[in-house]
């Protein structure tokens, strides 16, 4: 896929962790989160889809939103075949002590649901269960009731999703491995940073994206889509 201008998230995240040394796959779940935040923010808008998904609710009472995700729609719990909308809480402290470089276990892998389940006539808030976005660390808190239950996510997807895969393009890589820097920095533990070591990341990151956007073959996010489908024809840039 490279050789189309094309690469997996997955494979700069490679990249990274190969130049860093680093062989551990212990936070590798956050640095795909935070390079796909990179490139939602910072890279170019994606075709968007609605997307409907079940995910189990962990010990920690949290639910780690998909790789391809922007933004919920919905968030409920089935009951008697319809999706009883949860209610939200603003006010759910958001934990910071928890590790979020953990690899999902299988009872939370996204499973596609059908859509005989979605009757939006079942709207009002369900009151036995609350929920909160954080969204810095890309996942669902929830108070109550939670642990082990099933929740039904509806979300807008970035549509560039294909086989389990991100793809983005290629000369985006270095972009996204600078912003990657910078976040890890920026959010990082009191004791491991700095200002001069934040400011100097942000400063790496502002220059690969100001080379990156110059750039006259950076695709659409519909030319990704075109070339993932097989049906790319390369036109012009202007």
């Amino acid at each position: 896929m490279d050789g189309q201008g094309l690469s997996k998230i997955t494979d700069i995240l490679d990249r990274y962790l190969n130049l860093k040394g680093v062989y551990s796959e212990e936070n590798s779940f956050r640095y795909l989160q935070i390079i796909l935040e990179g490139r939602q923010e910072y890279g170019f808008k994606s075709s968007t889809e609605l997307r409907t998904v079940e995910l189990t609710i962990t010990s920690l009472n949290t639910v780690d939103v998909p790789l391809d995700f922007i933004d919920y729609v919905r968030i409920g719990y089935a009951m008697d075949d319809q999706i009883w909308t949860l209610t939200k809480n603003n006010d759910i402290v958001l934990p910071r002590g928890i590790s979020c470089g953990e690899n999902i276990a299988a009872d939370d892998t996204p499973i596609e649901t059908s859509r005989r389940w979605v009757d939006f006539s079942a709207t009002g808030g369900h009151n036995f269960l609350y929920y909160r976005y954080d969204k810095e660390m890309r996942r669902l808190v929830f108070s109550g009731d939670g642990v082990g239950r099933t929740i039904i996510l509806e979300f807008i997807s970035d549509g560039v999703t294909m086989d389990g895969e991100t793809y983005v393009p290629s000369d985006m890589g270095s972009m996204l491995i600078d912003y990657l820097e910078w976040q890890l920095k920026k959010f990082g533990a009191k004791e491991n940073k700095s200002n001069n070591d934040t400011e100097y990341y942000r400063r790496e990151f502002s220059a690969s994206r100001k080379e990156y956007t110059s750039s006259k073959l950076k695709f659409t996010a519909d030319e990704v889509l075109d070339i993932l489908r097989g049906t790319y024809k390369q036109t012009p840039k202007r």
